[in-house]
């Protein structure tokens, strides 16, 4: 078998072989000092996970104003970067269809799949990529870019281990932020200039159609608050009743009450009876990108540990994050204009990663008292 057009005295390589030459890194000032490299970043999960890396794009267009820049990212997640100005493609990977294939005993439609993605990034030729996630999944795309410059976490740094197998340029981090941590990557790349700046782009006909659908609610003058009562772990969850009654206690205080969730949430919330007697307005499903918009809109925004309150970080919207067991030290919303209400959790223990289920009779998150948000919101609003 051919890979990658490999030889070894007039004769192809094996695999072993092969896989022993994609793991030595590019030598020389030419690796470092191309004007124009092609560059893949890849980072496949979370709309916040995502959010977290734009900045690692920002700082490779400024270091590198030629350069192709292509984000590999799983179809969840493709709103993100997609649209974003000086990102150049956007490439879609299918890594649940592949485990899908494989479970069910079709392994060579997998292979098939996995070479297909492998001819793609072929088609590129690609320079660098640089592995933002740290899983084994991540770090296997990552190698199959077929990049000879490939950058991640150092063993310890990553989620798992095995992730080093893939990569050949290993960083440590040296800071607690997940941002920073991203940025401490460029290292890899010889980036100099790592500054963080999320200049989150909004499509002209997003904010239109905000801008029409607060008009036509009259959400006009007063100061506008979003909530977000979802989140995609039980124990990132704070009580619908809670949030409803910070809302409750905002609107009687001239405050305009928007409530945010996605299609999924918003059924079963719709079902709580005291939803109908409140004062605020319930937001359609809206896109991701004029949800963002709603935010930058709104001089406040209250979430857990989600995607919407990393996007309205994103888009300069002051936050108040509410956080059980996620550490908000490493993965809150990042930037000055953020407040953070953290309870211990128990469950954690030492890891910085969140259990997804909580042993206390009563989840950490919901310690929180309605008071103890409604004084950070006063906050931020006393400040805009």
């Amino acid at each position: 078998m051919d890979f990658g057009g490999y030889t070894k005295k007039g004769s192809t390589l094996t695999f072993r072989e092969w896989f022993l030459v994609k793991q030595k890194p590019m030598k020389g000032p030419e690796a470092m000092l191309k004007e124009n490299p092609r560059i893949a970043v890849v980072k496949l999960g979370s709309i916040g996970d995502c959010l977290h890396m734009l900045p690692v794009m920002r700082a490779l267009r400024r270091n590198f104003p030629k350069a192709a820049l292509v984000w590999v990212v799983e179809e969840k997640s493709r709103e993100i970067p997609t649209g974003q100005d000086g990102i150049d493609e956007v490439m879609v990977v299918d890594t649940r269809g592949w485990r899908s294939l494989l479970k069910s005993g079709r392994v060579i439609s997998a292979f098939r799949a996995v070479r297909s993605f492998q001819k793609r990034c072929s088609e590129r030729r690609f320079d660098w990529a640089i592995d933002g996630q740290g899983l084994i999944k991540s770090g296997l795309i990552t190698w199959l870019t077929g990049a000879p410059i490939r950058v991640g976490f150092a063993r310890e740094d990553c989620r798992e281990g095995l992730n080093t197998l893939f990569t050949n340029r290993r960083i440590h981090p040296g800071a607690e932020h997940v941002v920073e941590r991203n940025l401490s990557l460029l290292e890899g790349v010889g980036a100099p200039d790592r500054s963080v700046s999320f200049d989150f782009t909004l499509p002209p006909e997003a904010v239109e159609r905000i801008d029409s659908w607060l008009q036509s609610k009259g959400l006009i003058v007063r100061p506008r608050v979003a909530l977000h009562p979802g989140a995609g772990f039980e124990t990132k969850r704070w009580p619908l009743e809670s949030f409803l009654k910070l809302g409750e206690r905002l609107a009687v205080e001239g405050i305009d009450i928007i409530l945010t969730a996605s299609e999924e949430e918003a059924e079963s919330i719709r079902q709580v009876p005291s939803l109908k007697e409140g004062r605020w307005v319930w937001a359609p499903p809206f896109t991701l990108k004029e949800l963002a918009a709603l935010y930058k809109k709104c001089d406040a925004m209250v979430g857990g540990d989600t995607g919407p309150l990393h996007l309205a970080a994103a888009v300069g919207c002051p936050t108040v994050g509410l956080f059980g067991p996620s550490e908000s030290g490493r993965s809150g919303p990042y930037g000055e204009r953020r407040r953070i209400i953290q309870k211990a959790c128990a469950c954690r223990g030492a890891s910085p990663y969140f259990p997804r289920r909580c042993r206390q009779a009563v989840g950490c998150i919901q310690e929180i008292q309605v008071e103890e948000v409604y004084q950070r919101v006063r906050e931020i609003l006393k400040a805009v």
